[in-house]
């Protein structure tokens, strides 16, 4: 590949591009909803931090003061074990949906993961949830695909693509070039 040729076709779509307000619109609305969903995500993530925090010391408490028992007998009060919140939790949530956070430990049964959040949600929640990770995951190709698909046919509507393929460009730079 002519690393020129790519160079000129970048420069030129990217000349275009800046012309065409839906390009500005489109990525202004991407931002302000990933930034919204980063916003939220960390509210979400501060509150269940709070909550497991304050589960966590309840289930100590309640281990501590059980009161003098045998020991075998002390054991099976079974208790809690939280996760702790990843440090990018705010920005996806991971599998906490649908897996949990906690898990009921007890000697001498399974420790089954029970009571998910996900047992009560609906088929949409299979969709994920709208994290900032959720909305670049699905908003940006989205975007990309909204972009890109008026670049090539563009060129086609214009006669320009007969011309390119005339003076020698490959479509795999003309390609490489409207990515870039």
């Amino acid at each position: 590949m002519r690393a020129a040729v790519v160079r000129r076709i970048a420069g030129a779509e990217l000349r275009l591009q800046r012309r065409d307000g839906r390009v500005r619109i489109a990525a202004l609305l991407v931002a302000t909803l990933t930034a919204l969903a980063i916003l939220l995500g960390y509210q979400h993530h501060a509150a269940v931090a709070r909550a497991m925090e304050a589960a966590q010391r309840e289930t100590q408490e309640q281990f501590v003061g059980q009161g003098k028992k045998n020991p075998h007998s002390g054991a099976h009060f079974g208790v809690y074990a939280y996760r702790p919140e990843p440090a990018l939790g705010f920005f996806d949530r991971g599998l906490d949906d649908f897996l949990g956070v906690a898990i009921f430990i007890e000697p001498h049964h399974p420790n089954r993961f029970r009571d998910l959040p996900a047992q009560d949600e609906t088929a949409l929640s299979r969709f994920g949830q709208w994290t900032g990770a959720g909305m670049l995951q699905v908003l940006l190709p989205l975007l990309l695909i909204l972009l890109a698909a008026p670049a090539i046919a563009s060129e086609r509507e214009r006669g320009t693509l007969r011309l390119l393929a005339a003076q020698g460009v490959r479509p795999g730079e003309l390609l490489l070039g409207k990515a870039l």
